[in-house]
């Protein structure tokens, strides 16, 4: 329900009656994190992760917000694609 909920607030028709129900698919990243960072905490208030550097993450405990711990852990096409590159040159 976190993720239905937290997607259900980004809703365009919430400001613009005219407007989607859904994001625009050029916004998937944030969107991604912030339904992300709704599921996470609300596992932690229900006690479903043991994973001890999720909940120092979200108990605010490594310097670094939840938000920004998902942006890190995500994976990126564009520095993916400049790394292989990388290697390439370098084999």
């Amino acid at each position: 329900m976190a993720g239905i909920q937290a997607l259900a607030n980004l809703a365009p028709a919430l400001h613009d009656p005219n407007a989607s129900l859904l994001p625009d698919l050029s916004d998937v990243r944030e969107v991604s994190v912030h339904v992300a960072a709704a599921i996470v905490r609300q596992a932690c208030k229900e006690g479903r992760t043991r994973d001890e550097t999720v909940l120092k993450v979200v108990n605010g405990e490594l310097g670094e917000g939840l938000e920004e711990f998902i942006r890190g852990s995500m994976w990126d096409p564009v520095s993916t694609a400049r790394y292989t590159t990388l290697m390439r040159s370098v084999s």
